[in-house]
Order: C-alpha cells, then structure tokens, then sequence
C-alpha cells in the first residue's frame, strides 16, 4: 500500500483483512502511513481483544514523535538499537559499521500510557532481555547474562497477557472444502473410495496425510470436507478446469495447494554383474550426444590453437633454416 493511499481505499483494504478471519497483522510500511492505518483499524474494532499488531523498524523507528499513541494499545515494535553508553562507544561506533550487526529492542506500546521494554533481538536471532558488551580478540561481542532470560510479560490489546490464536474463532464457522478428482494414476498420493453399505466416501494418500498433519498442527480448529470431482473428460486439465470452473460459479475465493512432490517418474535399478564388468560402462551416465559434442568441442580448441600457433611455427622452423644455410 502507498504512503500516498487514500483513508477508503485504507479502509477497504482493513475489511478485507478482516473477513479473512485473521487476528495477526504485520506492519512494514512507511511512519506516515502506518499511523492512519492504525487509526482506522481502531476505529474498525481491530484493536482490540484477539487481534495482534506487530510492527516493524521500518514505521517504528520514525513514530516516537507520534503524539497520539491511543490507536497502539497492545501493539509490539522492533526498534533499531545502540549501545551508547559505554566508554568504548567511538569503538562500538566503528565495529558495529564494520559488521553491520545491528540490535533490535522490542517495546511493548502501551496506548496513551506510553510503552515499556519487553527485551532486545541480536543479529544472531537471539530475543534477551538484556545486553551486555565487551571486546574479544579486537571483535565487538553482544551477549546475554544468561540464557534463558525470560523476556518481559506482553500486554496485548484489550489489556490482556493471553496470547491471539492468530484467527478470529467466534466468527469461524465456515467449512474449508477441498475438492479431489476422482481419476488419478497413482492410488499412494490419492485415493478416493465409495463404501455402497455406508454411503460414505473414503479418501486417502500420501496427500491427504500431509493436508491432515497440517491441520492437526494448527492451535485452532478448522473443519473441512473433501468432496469428490469428477466429470467425463479424458484429459486431467480439462477434469481440473471444470472443477475450478464450477466452484468459482458459487463462491469468489479459489486457492491451490502448492506443489510439495517432484513432478514426474523416477525409478532406481541396480546394475547386473554382466553391465559392471563391461569395458566401455563408464559411458553410460552420459548421452551419445553429449560425447560427441565434447569431441567436436575438443576438436574445434585444438584447431583454433594449431591456427593460431601456426605462423609462429612456421617463422621459428624459416629461421632454422636459414640458420643452417
């Protein structure tokens, strides 16, 4: 979104994010702008208990001077950090420009109360609720008391200590339905049986087990259906179009899945006692081809160095000749 964005086209762009159901928002845009989309999102209800803002260097460096601060309760920033009080701080000055290692002190915002530290993120990805600095072997080194500090309690907006489950569960009712072909030529990635006694449809593979795994590790619950496709088209393009098709008649929101398998067959053969003691086996990882355009490329440098060489030669073996003469 530009700086330069409108307050309706801001607004819209918060509806939208808001019927996805998604309570986590991350914010990288420039101070400007990151101070009206908070406005509006308070003033939308998305500031308030369930919803999370984090916020980045980028807006959160530059909105210290932001004297209403009201529309950020509960809100946590990564704000640039130096060590400025130290003896060696021309030094520090000088190796942190040198290793651009840079520190981040994570500030929860507390509304019109201001905000307090939660703790600090090192370059090495490290979250400490304290650093200490020093010097080793002409190096600069960031490092903690100990390890496993514990970082400062966040307050989240509505006041509270619990973190978001990161999706909106009171208005999750919908059903995710994910929709399979019938037709597939391989039953281990997908399989779709129909049980005439129960009038239920069976699905499962490989793929229906990595999508349930997925799910099952989700701190939410979400309830879905596989629904079976199928159609009288011989081309698997063709069945998935239609499907596609079909769906978008009913509903405006269609997403893929992406792909997580190599595509295409591959099969591992050992070779036969016969095939290894063959003489010219070492040919084989390689195309005919491909052989003969490494001997034309070996013949081609070759008679470009003997073309170039030649009147070199040619001069060396004249002058010998004269010589004997």
């Amino acid at each position: 979104m530009a700086a330069s964005s409108k307050d309706d086209q801001i607004i819209e762009e918060l509806h939208r994010l808001k019927a996805m159901e998604t309570s986590v928002f991350v914010v990288h845009v420039e101070p400007v702008l990151a101070s009206r989309i908070f406005v509006h999102a308070k003033r939308l209800g998305m500031v308030s208990h369930g919803y999370a803002w984090i916020v980045t260097s980028k807006s959160m460096n530059h909105l210290h001077n932001l004297k209403d601060r009201s529309s950020m309760q509960g809100f946590i920033g990564f704000r640039s950090y130096n060590i400025t009080e130290s003896k060696e701080f021309g030094m520090l000055q000088l190796m942190n420009f040198i290793t651009q290692m840079v520190n981040f002190e994570i500030v929860n915002v507390l509304g019109i109360e201001g905000e307090r530290r939660v703790g600090f993120w090192t370059p090495t990805g490290k979250f400490t609720n304290k650093l200490s600095h020093g010097f080793a072997h002409g190096r600069h080194l960031f490092s903690s008391s100990t390890i496993d500090e514990d970082l400062e309690t966040i307050i989240w907006p509505g006041g509270i200590s619990t973190i978001p489950k990161g999706r909106m569960m009171e208005t999750s009712s919908k059903i995710l339905r994910i929709g399979v072909p019938l037709k597939n030529g391989f039953p281990q990635l997908l399989k779709v049986d129909h049980d005439l006694e129960t009038n239920f449809t069976i699905v499962s593979g490989f793929c229906i087990d990595v999508f349930r795994a997925a799910m099952a590790g989700l701190n939410y619950h979400m309830s879905y259906e596989f629904i079976p496709f199928e159609d009288n088209s011989q081309n698997s393009g063709e069945t998935n179009n239609n499907l596609v098709y079909e769906v978008y008649l009913q509903i405006i929101v269609v997403d893929f899945t992406l792909p997580y398998t190599d595509m295409g067959v591959g099969m591992v053969t050992r070779l036969t006692p016969k095939d290894s003691r063959n003489l010219w086996s070492f040919l084989k990882p390689v195309m005919p081809g491909l052989w003969l355009t490494l001997f034309g490329v070996y013949v081609l440098t070759a008679l470009v160095i003997w073309l170039i060489e030649r009147p070199a030669l040619v001069e060396k073996q004249t002058q010998q000749s004269n010589g004997q003469i």
